[in-house]
């Protein structure tokens, strides 16, 4: 694909999954300019229901107004030789956090607060507007060479549609998705955990460790001092409702511990109060989540044996008329010899 909907002129593929390419490519309507097209693809992963998602995400990051997010351009669902769905944005420098990692790890050590920092910020941003990333990795963070923090591959918005036991594949980056997520339903505090494990990988500097080993490995370190252990444990809790209130207090939080200021590392909230509710809430959404896909999963196969009926009562009628033709045709024939 050279052009995409006859403006966008693609100059590479810089991200590619079973879902969703991402080019460079060149605005031929505005200058030439550099843009970043993801781009959808209609293959046999994606029905009615992704494409949703899909544009759901296109609506949500059209009001996007911050550093370090894409900055919206425009959307379009095209049908030529091939379907498929697209989101422009503006091109945006730097390079991936995992590529900087393998090359000079000791950059980004060096620089670890004021990335934590510029991040929280872009998370603290993203909570206002009610957006879940759901996909924060290495891959997805971009670095310049001033070191401006960008998160960029906003996952799909709609959690009803975001079940990793019935839409495959699944929709984020599996390695940092918590247990939640997984199941169907997400909160804004399914970003802190994954936050808190691109954190902990950067500290560990070891990506080939599971999520286990990675917390053994990040707690065993003595460089790193307790409240930011304290801090990045709260992140990564398993339990959402034992993660911090909200990436706003979070931010309070982590501003203390980057000023060496005494503080009192906290989730922000009285656990025996909360806890049980919260659990119980986001039980009922996974259950409200799969409910869904069985109403569906029942409606596909009521939808499949209608058709079947039909297709079976069309064939029977046929065979009677065929077989009735060459009755009668048969005792046409005896008659006239």
């Amino acid at each position: 694909m050279e052009i995409i909907d006859n403006r966008f002129r693609v100059l590479k593929k810089v991200y590619s999954s079973e879902i969703a390419n991402s080019y460079l490519a060149e605005d031929l309507e505005n200058n030439d300019e550099l843009v970043n097209v993801k781009l959808l693809l209609s293959t046999k992963y994606i029905d009615n229901m992704l494409f949703n998602m899909f544009k759901a995400e296109s609506m949500a990051i059209k009001d996007l107004d911050f550093e370090g997010l894409p900055r919206y351009i425009t959307h379009n669902e095209v049908e030529k030789e091939e379907k498929y769905f697209y989101i422009a944005s503006k091109y945006i420098e730097g390079r991936s956090l995992k590529s900087i990692l393998i090359e000079n790890p000791s950059l980004i050590k060096d620089n670890f607060f004021d990335i934590a920092d510029k991040l929280i910020n872009i998370l603290e941003y993203l909570e206002n507007k009610n957006i879940k990333h759901k996909s924060i990795s290495l891959e997805n963070v971009l670095i310049d060479e001033e070191l401006n923090v960008s998160l960029i591959n906003i996952a799909a918005i709609n959690n009803k549609l975001n079940s990793g036991r019935d839409i495959k594949p699944i929709i984020g980056n599996t390695k940092f998705m918590p247990n939640e997520q997984k199941l169907g339903y997400v909160t804004l505090k399914s970003d802190q955990y994954a936050l808190g494990f691109l954190l902990i990988l950067i500290l560990v500097d070891d990506m080939n460790l599971n999520i286990e080993d990675l917390r053994t490995s990040f707690n065993s370190l003595e460089s790193i001092n307790k409240n930011l252990k304290d801090f990045i444990n709260i992140l990564v809790r398993k339990d959402a409702t034992e993660r911090f209130l909200s990436i706003k207090y979070a931010k309070e939080i982590f501003y203390k511990i980057k000023n060496n200021e005494d503080v009192l590392v906290t989730s922000g909230q009285n656990l025996n109060q909360k806890k049980e509710t919260e659990d119980i809430y986001i039980a009922e959404k996974i259950l409200e989540t799969e409910k869904f896909y069985m109403d569906l999963e029942t409606g596909k196969d009521k939808k499949t044996k209608r058709i079947a009926t039909k297709v079976f009562a069309y064939l029977a009628f046929v065979f009677f008329w065929l077989y009735l033709i060459y009755i009668m045709l048969g005792y046409l024939i005896e008659t006239i010899i």
